[in-house]
């Protein structure tokens, strides 16, 4: 498992990916400790609407962000 407490797991690249479900906003979406940890790592956020189950309701939408979010770099 990667351990955030490891500094080289610390360097890596991430992409944080919110599903925001029909219903709910952006914004009550990012109020939750999830997205304030990958925040405060510096991770690149996105967000992507619907469930987590996007794969099977939305599949060609999510691998497109998934190989958009593969040229993601983290900014210091």
């Amino acid at each position: 498992p990667v351990s955030y407490n490891n500094p080289s797991a610390q360097k890596l690249d991430v992409t944080y990916i919110a599903f925001v479900p029909l219903g709910m906003s952006i914004r009550e979406r990012t109020d939750n400790s999830s997205w304030r940890n990958a925040e405060s790592r510096n991770w690149t956020m996105r967000t992507f609407d619907g469930d987590h189950v996007v794969y099977r309701s939305r599949p060609a939408e999510i691998a497109e962000l998934l190989e958009i979010a593969i040229k993601d770099r983290n900014q210091p």
